[in-house]
């Protein structure tokens, strides 16, 4: 009895600690997103593309398996279950001085979406990943 007792306690903290982590495995979609009053700037990362659009203009790369990679590991580092709490470093948009913007994720069948901030000043926890979706357009 004693040994299920100790079986089943290691079971249980290693399943707590599993959960805790949050690690990202793959995604389904990263899409960053920025607009204002007649402005829009999209970023969408799928399995094997990437979409652009800056207002009007469209565009439409592949992904390469070196920055998706890259992108998974990213994610793997952030806790998705709190970006949506994620504190701005600045508040230009509230003037209309820059764009909204938000990044959100789907991994699995859940769905994880940034507070709103600033582009060009995401929440430090943001920055390399926002970074990466930029580069993304010149790299390809």
């Amino acid at each position: 009895m004693k040994y299920l007792l100790k079986i089943t306690s290691i079971i249980f903290f290693m399943a707590m600690n599993s959960f805790a982590q949050e690690k990202v495995n793959d995604f389904t979609e990263i899409t960053y997103e920025a607009r204002t009053r007649g402005s829009e700037h999209v970023i969408k990362v799928t399995q094997n593309s990437v979409y652009f659009k800056n207002n009007q203009e469209t565009k439409e790369v592949p992904l390469s398996k070196v920055n998706r990679d890259k992108l998974v590991q990213m994610l793997s580092d952030l806790s998705l279950k709190n970006i949506n709490s994620l504190k701005a470093p600045s508040n230009k948009r509230a003037t209309d001085r820059v764009l909204h913007a938000n990044l959100a994720v789907k991994t699995g069948g859940a769905s994880y979406k940034s507070s709103t901030f600033d582009e060009g000043y995401p929440p430090n926890e943001l920055k390399k990943i926002v970074k990466l979706l930029f580069s993304l357009n010149k790299a390809e």
